[in-house]
């Protein structure tokens, strides 16, 4: 599966993307690559890469990876925002990612009876 590669988020290739920005990009650059891959900040990192890019015009990148050091690196280069824009663009990310999971969470919860119930 695709998403158990260790391009879903790189810990290699990283220096180009942590430098598109100033210190406190670079910061949560380093402390993403950290985390495991299912980590909710590892998914919205790369959720926020896919906004850039839609942001930007940029469409698909070259290579088939769900994250790819440098296709990230290439999309950021074109977003005009400012470091605290990206870094509240993250953010934002992060906080819809705990969100969809903890609804995630709540659902799985729920009895199966409760949803035969509800048909009936």
């Amino acid at each position: 599966m695709t998403f158990a590669t260790t391009t879903y988020f790189p810990g290699f290739g990283l220096a180009s993307f942590r430098a598109q920005r100033g210190k406190r990009w670079a910061e949560i650059v380093d402390w993403v690559s950290k985390l495991p891959s299912s980590d909710p900040q590892v998914m919205a990192m790369s959720l926020t890469v896919k906004r850039v890019r839609r942001a930007v015009g940029a469409g698909q990148p070259a290579c088939r990876d769900p994250f790819c050091a440098i296709c990230a690196s290439q999309t950021l280069a074109q977003f005009q925002g400012s470091e605290q824009q990206l870094i509240d663009m993250f953010h934002r990310s992060v906080d819809e990612m705990r969100m969809s999971i903890a609804g995630m969470r709540v659902r799985e919860s729920v009895p199966q009876h409760a949803y035969a119930t509800v048909a009936a």
